[in-house]
């Protein structure tokens, strides 16, 4: 039987950066020229001229014109471990020459191994069960789903300032009003204010933050909690952590009123914090619920919902799928990327080298100048720093204050 030639379109592939670009660290990038006092709104990137990039290597991109960045964005946090990681590349094809998909009415070894490293970073103690899809907001849809289930309660308290993501249940739990459209989104979900130490509405110190939290659960629920959702570190609200004492109290008080404690790293999680693997780790709590993704896969769409045996059993009587969760291709880049930050030993060599991340996030207020993170001349501050470290081959983003 004669295979018919496949008719190829022509399509224009930009021309690959030369090889003396690849790692010469004193190429110059072409200035990036924008009007003056053209400072973007928090929701926008630095540069309002489109970015086309060609490769990466490392902690480096390189555009079509062969200008070389250091990638401060990490393309939305998601290369965790580095582009064209040797290790992560090497899994990802000796899977894709093997078997591209296996839908999750089959079995399949490796998103079970995937299961199986990621159980192993959660505290012990706890049967934890693993859930894979293709991105944090879907994860977050499915903690909703999980801690309705489980409680039987259906009031849900989120903190304003958080992002969870884009799908129609992440952005109701969402506090930014930037990422939640003019319609009406689900019901059910209150916000507490979020205990940010510098710019809240408090201050420094977490009881009054916590009593807002139980005046929330008191007035504006029924008191009887299905969860509260939890960034240890806020994200696109600014880079905002939260302090110590306050999520073990939030558990408390959830809890009390029949809650589930779920905790999203998917920005946060896999070392960013430079501290520990799950930036959870550092408040003494153990959640009910985790939501992962982004750095997870290294770039790879692979995201994952972890649950205490207990609770994730409340959806055994029905039918839940992702068509494309547990794909083997998407699930062998993550425990090679879990098996680089383990073995560099990323989060120990950051905090003994100084290099924490959350060192300048809990860096006092007094030492830093204009207000904390930036705002009035603070952020404009910011902004041009983020502006000129662009055109200096820096690649920076805006996320909430923050630079």
């Amino acid at each position: 039987m004669s295979v018919p030639t496949p008719r190829l379109r022509r399509v224009s592939v930009p021309t690959p950066c030369p090889d003396s670009a690849r790692r010469d660290s004193d190429s110059a990038p072409t200035p990036r020229l924008r009007p003056a006092g053209s400072y973007p709104d928090s929701a926008e990137w630095l540069s309002p001229l489109p970015l086309i990039f060609s490769r990466g290597q490392d902690q480096y991109l390189w555009d079509e014109k062969g200008n070389r960045y250091l990638d401060c964005l990490s393309q939305d946090l998601t290369i965790s471990v580095g582009y064209n990681n040797p290790v992560v590349t090497w899994a990802v094809q000796q899977q894709a020459q093997t078997l591209q998909h296996c839908t999750t009415m089959f079995f399949h070894p490796m998103p079970a191994h995937f299961a199986e490293e990621l159980s192993n970073t959660m505290p012990a103690g706890e049967e934890w069960v693993v859930h894979f899809m293709n991105s944090g907001a879907e994860a977050i849809d499915m903690a909703l789903l999980l801690a309705r289930s489980y409680t039987g309660n259906h009031d849900i308290i989120s903190l304003t300032n958080s992002y969870h993501g884009a799908t129609f249940g992440a952005q109701s739990v969402t506090g930014i009003s930037g990422f939640r459209y003019q319609v009406a989104l689900l019901g059910g979900i209150q916000f507490a204010p979020v205990p940010d130490q510098f710019r809240g509405i408090h201050g420094e110190g977490v009881d009054p933050d916590l009593d807002d939290l139980e005046r929330t659960i008191d007035y504006a629920t029924s008191a009887k909690l299905a969860g509260m959702f939890i960034e240890p570190v806020q994200g696109y609200g600014g880079i905002i952590p939260m302090p110590e004492g306050y999520i073990s109290g939030a558990q408390e008080r959830v809890k009390n009123a029949g809650g589930l404690l779920i905790i999203d790293e998917v920005q946060s999680g896999m070392a960013r914090t430079g501290e520990s693997f799950w930036a959870f780790e550092k408040h003494d709590v153990v959640p009910d619920i985790l939501v992962t993704a982004k750095g997870l896969g290294n770039g790879f769409p692979v995201a994952a919902l972890i649950a205490r045996r207990e609770v994730a059993e409340a959806m055994v009587n029905k039918f839940y799928i992702h068509t494309y969760g547990a794909n083997p291709v998407t699930t062998a880049a993550g425990p090679s990327s879990v098996a680089c930050h383990q073995g560099a030993r990323i989060a120990t060599e950051c905090t003994a080298s100084g290099c924490s991340p959350a060192r300048c996030a809990y860096r006092p207020a007094e030492q830093i100048p204009g207000d904390r993170l930036g705002s009035g001349s603070g952020a404009d501050d910011g902004r041009r720093v983020g502006e000129r470290s662009e055109d200096q081959g820096t690649r920076c983003g805006i996320h909430g204050q923050a630079v």
